[in-house]
């Protein structure tokens, strides 16, 4: 069973050290988070500030929300980022009843393959404040599993107003952006009885071999 205390400690963590500036992060590479079109803006926002290469999920069609890498690489363009930094990740798209799907599990397990194939070792995720510790949960798991010496830091997106009604989940919840906090809340509760997710005490531990 999860641990309650423990997860609000996780929690506490990932937000002080997702809230620091881009630059105080050595990274060889930084993956955003796939987002729907209403929440992009959180992890497109924030890539700019990084000098390193740039991934999101590579799939150039519109499937669980997400718009495609397509569209993302010209939101990064028009923001600055040079044509030659964006990398399509690959390997995260997957197929649940007879129809394409991907979800943050898939993008973690795709990123760090990515990662050990290419020899990096200082990696960034960034996700907005009501995604990110699913997304770090999830990128750890597939580190221990995949590439343990693979080094993975949480970045916060953008902040977006709280109580705009956004299309979130897949693309098929809607609901204010404060909402999703206890949304994304249930879904780490329900994937981690699936075994999917470590536990935080796993994640907390992980975290402090980054500083040790």
């Amino acid at each position: 069973m999860l641990n309650n205390t423990e997860l609000k400690t996780l929690w506490d963590k990932v937000m002080a050290v997702g809230s620091r500036p881009p630059f105080l992060f050595k990274s060889d590479f930084v993956y955003l988070m796939g987002q729907t079109r209403d929440n992009q803006g959180s992890v497109l926002d924030v890539a700019r500030g990084f000098t390193s290469p740039v991934g999101m999920p590579g799939h150039d069609f519109k499937v669980s929300g997400y718009p495609g890498f397509g569209v993302w690489k010209q939101a990064l363009i028009n923001r600055g980022v040079s044509e030659d930094q964006i990398v399509p990740i690959h390997g995260s798209l997957i197929t649940l009843g007879g129809k394409d799907a991907f979800n943050s599990l898939t993008e973690a397990y795709a990123l760090v393959r990515y990662a050990k194939e290419q020899g990096l070792h200082n990696v960034v995720i960034v996700a907005p404040a009501w995604h990110i510790v699913r997304s770090y949960m999830s990128a750890v798991a597939a580190v221990r599993l995949e590439y343990p010496e693979l080094r993975v830091y949480p970045v916060l997106g953008a902040k977006l107003p709280w109580d705009e009604r956004v299309a979130h989940s897949q693309g098929t919840l809607t609901c204010p952006r404060w909402q999703l906090i206890f949304e994304e809340t249930n879904r780490i509760y329900a994937y981690h009885a699936k075994g999917d997710l470590p536990d935080p005490e796993d994640v907390l531990a992980y975290m402090d071999e980054l500083y040790s």
